[in-house]
């Protein structure tokens, strides 16, 4: 703690100092008699002795204000009502408010908030991961979601609810400052990470497109499609099936990127497209099936529901039979949505074109 050496120096013993080029600073002199105490809507009164307080830098020998006191004369000016900070700045508030006692200003609410903190239970960090909203949004996800997240953490309803998804509005409605919990809230990425899905099914899928789309832009799987690949409908397409499935923005086409891949380029082997025990004729024979009944279907009939009823009624009690190889010619891919949803994005033309590559290899 500063122990007031310069304070009994006269006006004139400083200007001299000063003139003989001594670097110098402007401190608060601190009233050491009694206590200073504040109300805090989380913790209550809080009060400090007056004699712990140290006589804190104002003006730097720089000549610049330190933030201590520049944002108390910023937050005046500016008519600030309540101040919201971390819990470490508790034992700074003293100085604040005498402060604001010198200058006859008076003093804003004050809120300290609990710490954010990792699982570890270590504060929340730059070293350790992403700590700015933009980070996340960058990330791909939604401001929402974000907001909802962070409203929960250290703080809930009150009242026994296990509501978790809020809209602005009912945040606004329920919120109160005085149920924020005192102790740190735990950062869990995998809660966020669930918000986010609950925000992104719930958009509509002109809603999902607009936001998803500078996301794909940033990726050479749909900057090397064709241009009937990246139009408005398929790419809408493509996210309804995706929708119910995606945690990030980040991550849309990520898992499906054989809808932006011709069919000469879809990879597999006979292996690849065999059900079980079933021989290379067999599998041959109900890629034949799946070819007959998609090429018979008009145009205005291509739809998902439709597509998966026809494929259905054929495949009647062996459905791996004739879906396994499908889903297999049609991706080329071991996991992927069904071949109904995966047809139905790529139109009959391309699933025709896929289904015949696959017979070529077996034959």
């Amino acid at each position: 703690m500063y122990d007031r050496k310069c304070l009994d120096l006269t006006i004139e013993e400083a200007q001299a100092k000063i003139k003989a080029g001594k670097s110098f600073v402007i401190r608060q002199k601190i009233n050491k008699e009694g206590v200073t105490s504040y109300d805090d809507l989380v913790r209550g009164t809080i009060e400090f002795r007056n004699e712990l307080l140290e006589d804190q830098i104002l003006i730097k020998s720089d000549g610049y204000p330190t933030y201590n006191f520049a944002n108390v004369v910023d937050d005046h000016l500016m008519e600030i009502s309540h101040v919201f900070r971390g819990e470490e700045y508790v034992s700074s508030t003293p100085k604040y408010i005498q402060l604001y006692q010198n200058f006859n200003w008076p003093a804003p609410q004050t809120v300290h908030l609990p710490l954010l903190l990792n699982n570890d239970k270590s504060k929340l960090s730059k070293r350790q991961g992403d700590v700015s909203v933009e980070d996340y949004i960058k990330k791909g996800y939604l401001r929402e979601a974000i907001i909802n997240f962070v409203a929960l953490l250290g703080w809930n309803l009150g009242d026994g609810s296990v509501q978790e998804i809020f809209s602005i509005e009912e945040l606004e409605e329920a919120f109160d400052v005085k149920r924020i919990h005192k102790a740190g809230a735990i950062f869990d990425l995998k809660k966020l990470d669930w918000i986010n899905t609950q925000y992104i099914k719930k958009l509509s899928v002109d809603d999902l497109y607009i936001q998803a789309l500078p996301f794909l832009e940033q990726k050479d799987f749909y900057n090397n499609a064709s241009v009937d690949k990246k139009t408005e409908n398929y790419l809408k397409k493509i996210l309804t099936v995706e929708q119910d499935r995606l945690v990030k923005l980040s991550e849309v086409g990520e898992e499906n990127k054989f809808f932006f891949m011709e069919a000469d380029k879809i990879v597999m082997s006979a292996e690849d497209m065999r059900w079980k025990e079933n021989s290379d004729e067999d599998t041959k024979n109900n890629l034949e099936k799946a070819k007959n009944v998609l090429e018979n279907i008009a145009e205005e009939d291509w739809t998902l529901e439709n597509i998966e009823k026809l494929l259905l009624e054929v495949a009647g009690d062996k459905r791996g039979d004739l879906l396994f190889p499908l889903r297999a010619v049609l991706t080329g891919e071991k996991k992927s949505p069904s071949p109904f949803q995966v047809s139905w994005v790529l139109g009959q033309s391309e699933s025709l074109n896929r289904i015949k590559n696959g017979i070529k290899i077996l034959q």
